[in-house]
């Protein structure tokens, strides 16, 4: 008895939901896949970091060939700006505008938190830039002896 088409689909192709026919917000087939890997990149970086996307180890995990991989993405460099652009589309629509829609300031009692990231070992650049996406601003002002706690 042959195998259902279900069960010939990839990892990839498996881990999005079916798009609905004749529906104009539809995704394509090409726009599924490349979501499927971008799913499977993301939890491959938060696992073992960027530097460990591949073409190859990708094309393993999701069960398509380097080349179709090649079709979504033209470089290891470019596969990494997009899983890191997802990464940032993601926590913008799960925490960022969420908090944006709240009402400011602290509920009478309830304690605030922050979430602080480490941009040490990064490269200035980069450093900078994430400081500044994230609207970090230093506790103590540069010549302090306490600017070090930064």
């Amino acid at each position: 008895m042959p195998a259902s088409p279900k069960a010939k689909r990839s990892v990839a192709q498996r881990a999005v939901a079916p798009r609905t026919q004749g529906s104009r917000l539809s995704a394509t087939k090409g726009e599924e896949t490349r979501a499927a890997i971008l799913e499977v990149a993301l939890k491959q970086a938060s696992t073992h970091g960027y530097e460990s996307l591949t073409i190859g180890s990708l094309a393993e995990a999701t069960g398509l060939s380097k080349s179709g991989l090649f079709a979504h993405f033209g470089s290891k460099e470019d596969l990494q700006i997009a899983t890191l652009d997802e990464g940032v589309r993601r926590y913008n629509q799960t925490a960022f505008l969420p908090a944006l829609a709240a009402p400011r300031g602290l509920k009478p009692g309830s304690r605030g938190f922050c979430t602080v990231l480490s941009t040490q070992g990064l490269a200035a650049s980069l450093a900078t830039a994430l400081e500044g996406l994230s609207g970090y601003r230093p506790l103590y002002p540069a010549g302090d002896e306490r600017a070090a706690r930064n």
